[in-house]
């Protein structure tokens, strides 16, 4: 990818760990960095994992939409002045889907007159949009993904639990289909319809997956397998790690210092909102104390410098992309680019 390129990522939502195999899409195109994760607010105070995701600076979420909406007004608004790059990955649905989230999601589609789908849950509008309003020129291509799995065992979904005992999937199938940030409606009810449109391709495709074991349309890239010698190594070189520093908390008292302040510090701060949101809020201060003519300005790449990125990106993979054609409800929202990225990822 290009330098600077930036992306807003929209993903259906299979299981709660989907983020920590995108990571792996975000590497692959050089997003990694710039990807920020949009997830719940609970997620914040788990020890270690949650404070590293407040230095990563991911978006938390406390589903309260007034609170929500200005916090990412704010954030947003952090990296364009702060001139840092933003990659927002975002699950429409809300949660991950289960039993009881599906059944909430048919009451819900059977209130406002909307699909019920079985492989997904409907998707919620109003987050996305915010999020990508405020984004406006920020962010060039919107990627959408479609995540399958070949289960460790038929009907059991990854969770902490089965990473933990190592029952990873056995497959990962990743399908994204990118399109100009330009070509996204942005009317509420513009934006609602293309959404659930992309959600309804979504729940065909994973029912002829699980169903009719279809893979997914386009050319197959399959990631290469890590060999079990390079794992091996891996997990002994973390444990060597661990072990030496299990030791110095012992031995060391400079190191045991380090270790339980830090700890103390971001125990705390998860307590009265995290390192992430003072940051924002301490932006946010200093921003209203300067005068208009003195405060950051957010980069302005225009709509038309946005699609020749886009093109020049499926360009180099040799790929054709197409105009929009939302005014058409017959018709896809946009012309897709087929098989971009189908991946497979086998453990």
């Amino acid at each position: 990818m290009q330098e600077g390129f930036t992306c807003f990522m929209i993903s259906n939502h299979r299981t709660r760990l989907d983020w920590m195999y995108l990571w792996s899409v975000g590497f692959r195109f050089g997003l990694l960095s710039s990807m920020k994760i949009v997830t719940k607010a609970e997620l914040r105070k788990v020890p270690f994992i949650g404070w590293a995701m407040q230095m990563f600076g991911y978006l938390f979420l406390e589903r309260k939409w007034e609170v929500d909406k200005q916090f990412i007004s704010d954030t947003v608004t952090y990296f364009a002045e702060s001139e840092s790059t933003m990659s927002p990955l975002i699950f429409p649905e809300g949660t991950d889907l289960n039993e009881k989230s599906r059944a909430a999601s048919h009451a819900y589609a059977e209130k406002v007159g909307a699909p019920k789908f079985e492989y997904v849950l409907l998707p919620r509008v109003a987050g996305f949009r915010h999020l990508l309003t405020q984004l406006g020129n920020d962010v060039h291509i919107l990627m959408d993904i479609t995540m399958a799995y070949k289960d460790y065992v038929r009907g059991e979904r990854p969770n902490e639990a089965s990473l933990i005992a190592g029952r990873f999937p056995k497959e990962v199938h990743i399908h994204i289909d990118m399109f100009p940030i330009s070509d996204i409606p942005t009317g509420e009810e513009a934006l609602a319809k293309w959404l659930v449109e992309r959600w309804s391709k979504k729940e065909a495709v994973l029912k002829a997956f699980y169903e009719e074991n279809k893979s997914f349309e386009g050319t197959p890239y399959r990631l290469p397998v890590i060999k079990k010698t390079m794992m091996l190594v891996a997990g002994l070189l973390q444990l060597v790690l661990h072990v030496m520093g299990g030791v110095a908390l012992f031995t060391d008292a400079w190191w045991r210092w380090w270790f339980f302040g830090w700890t103390a510090v971001y125990f705390l701060c998860s307590q009265f909102g995290g390192i992430d949101k003072f940051n924002v809020w301490m932006h946010m201060f200093i921003r209203s104390k300067l005068p208009a003519h003195m405060r950051p300005k957010r980069g302005d790449l225009k709509a038309a410098q946005a699609k020749s990125i886009f093109k020049k990106i499926i360009a180099a993979k040799g790929q054709k992309s197409g105009s929009a054609q939302l005014s058409k409800p017959s018709q896809p929202s946009t012309t897709e680019v087929p098989g971009t990225v189908d991946s497979k990822k086998t453990q």
